[in-house]
């Protein structure tokens, strides 16, 4: 009891002395702070719980002594949560200061290898004594590295100034590199922080091609970087896909597709030779057989990353823009181009312009994959419709509807329902849509011959039928609008257009006429008002320049306007415009066994 006494007594006794000597620290230091004004707070030096350095309180200099404290000594370390604060803009800090404090912290982490996890103890007891107070030291360090890299990740996510978020960029890639700086044998991508990278550059609201073209410029020519990029992007479209909000999809889509159209397919090494390694291992080499020496896993994780991506609510621009590129851009480096039957077959049947640009990825797995699509030319049939003549990709779908119908084994029903319903559709077109449309259809008369009887058709004046065109418009199949039964009076009703190049076109359907090579339409597809105004505006007539055998059956191809400046000045120049607006669309029509509504 006596000794117990005694031990209590000098508890009581140490306890408190401390707390008088804790007193006195808070009343001297009150009593200093109310005597210093503002300007001598913000001067006031910082003595070191360890030793009695001073550190000066702000700018350049601070961050440069706490830099030098910290890799002084490893008693010193405590100089790191400062550098944190520095790195944070809550106080509205300068860019600059932040700047350097990020740097000092990626010097120190690196000399103090912050990025190396502490080794969890192999024995069956818990470390003690000198060990254990490493352990701690060692868990301190690394979660002091983890809140800095969280730091570099917030300022990349949001996008900050390129003043910070490029270094923090390629602090956070340097880290990346040398936390795998090992022996080849025990070689391993940091596959989490590369994840967490990636996560800050696509994610968040903010929009940000400067960085991602910084990142596209400086990293994804190595392998392992561009296998990897793909893994991860495809990952992250899954999730977006099955829940995330539509604003956040379209943004995220927009950085993925950013990123997928920089390289032409996820290529690896060329055959037999090395991966090009940005985080490459300490020593040694990889081994053959590593899973980023074979060119299957990188078309398997590129193919993944568009299946992932298309999954998504892409906004319309980049949807049409995936759609023009598919086919040579994306399907020759998928490992199953057959993976985007269900994404094309449903663009296609979208209607519109999305559908005209689905048209070549649908036919080209019909042609190439034997992809079976029965109903391909009973939708191209319902895409003829009077909007085709006003859309930005007229040129591409009449080309690629002359590919469509190209095949001598179409059967002739389906070729002249295509004809007759383009030939209706002359009637109120625009001229430059005219162009093109007799164009379209002389080729398909010349393909198939079978069809030459919708030209000159002979009709009995005595039958009750000749009153009434057999052919039904509203008909959305092909095998049933009798157009087989019909004729191209249309085209005969083009003699009459206001346009004289259009009156002019109808002559290519006489016999002699079909019996020439197809009709180059490339050129009438690409026109429009203003090119036909501009062709009128700057046609010269010169008779001694003018080929009456010539193929060219509009003006558009005579003397352009640089030629006729340089001809004879004796010559008249006569620049008649076409462009007088019509009474109506057909002048003085009377077709005969017809009766037009």
């Amino acid at each position: 009891e006596n000794v117990l006494s005694s031990l209590h007594t000098q508890v009581l006794a140490r306890t408190l002395i401390c707390e008088s000597v804790l007193s006195l620290r808070m009343s001297s230091r009150s009593r200093a702070a109310k005597g210093q004004s503002k300007s001598a707070r913000s001067k006031r030096r910082r003595v070191d719980d360890v030793t009695d350095e001073i550190v000066p309180t702000a700018g350049p200099e601070k961050v440069a002594a706490l830099e030098k404290s910290a890799l002084s000594s490893s008693t010193k370390v405590n100089a790191i949560v400062e550098l944190l604060e520095l790195c944070d803009d809550a106080d509205n800090r300068e860019n600059e200061t932040r700047l350097n404090a990020i740097y000092a912290l990626h010097a120190v982490f690196l000399a103090y290898r912050g990025y190396e996890k502490p080794k969890p103890s192999s024995g069956e007891t818990e470390p003690t004594g000198v060990e254990a107070a490493k352990a701690r030291y060692r868990t301190w360090i690394h979660e002091q590295y983890r809140d800095y890299v969280s730091v570099l990740l917030n300022i990349i996510s949001r996008n900050e100034p390129e003043l910070l978020a490029v270094p923090c960029l390629n602090i956070c890639m340097d880290l990346l590199a040398n936390s795998a700086a090992v022996p080849a044998s025990r070689w391993k991508f940091p596959n989490s922080l590369f994840e967490r990278i990636l996560g800050a550059i696509v994610g968040g609201e903010s929009e940000k091609s400067e960085l991602l073209e910084y990142f596209l410029e400086g990293y994804i020519r190595f392998d392992d970087i561009r296998r990897f990029t793909c893994r991860i992007l495809a990952a992250k479209c899954s999730a977006a896909s099955e829940g995330a909000p539509a604003s956040s999809q379209r943004q995220l889509a927009d950085n993925v597709y950013h990123i997928l159209q920089s390289f032409e397919g996820c290529r690896g090494p060329e055959a037999g030779g090395k991966p090009s390694l940005f985080v490459a291992p300490s020593t040694g080499e990889l081994e053959d057989s590593h899973v980023l020496g074979k060119l299957k896993t990188y078309t398997r994780a590129y193919s993944q990353c568009w299946l992932a991506f298309l999954k998504l609510q892409l906004p319309l621009d980049i949807f049409k823009n995936v759609l023009l590129r598919i086919c040579d851009d994306v399907m020759p480096y998928l490992i199953d181009p057959r993976l985007l039957i269900d994404f094309l077959r449903d663009s296609y049947d979208v209607g519109g312009v999305v559908s005209i640009l689905a048209l070549e990825g649908v036919f080209t797995l019909m042609q190439e994959h034997n992809l079976d699509y029965p109903l391909f030319y009973g939708k191209l049939y319902a895409l003829f419709d009077p909007s085709i003549f006003h859309v930005k990709y007229r040129a591409r779908f009449f080309r690629l509807a002359d590919k469509f119908l190209k095949s001598t084994y179409l059967p002739g029903y389906l070729v002249a329902a295509f004809a007759k319903k383009l030939a209706r559709l002359t009637l109120t077109a625009p001229p430059a849509g005219c162009m093109v449309s007799v164009r379209f259809i002389y080729n398909l008369l010349k393909r198939h011959p079978s069809c030459k009887v919708l030209i000159h058709r002979d009709w009995d004046d005595t039958a009750p039928a000749i009153r009434t065109d057999p052919y039904d418009p509203s008909e959305p199949d092909p095998a049933n609008c009798r157009a087989m039964d019909s004729s191209l009076w249309e085209i005969q009703a083009l003699l009459h257009h206001y346009y004289p190049d259009v009156a002019k076109l109808p002559s290519v359907m006489s016999t002699p006429a079909l019996r020439k090579g197809e009709m180059d339409m490339r050129r009438a597809a690409q026109r429009t008002y203003s090119s036909l105004y501009t062709t009128e505006r700057d046609w010269v007539y010169m008779p001694e320049e003018l080929d009456e055998d010539s193929d060219s059956l509009d003006r558009a191809s005579t003397l352009p306007r640089k030629l006729a400046e340089q001809a004879e000045k004796a010559v008249s120049a006569k620049t008649p415009l076409a462009f007088v607006r019509p009474a109506k669309l057909l002048v003085g029509t009377t077709f005969q066994h017809w009766a037009v509504e």
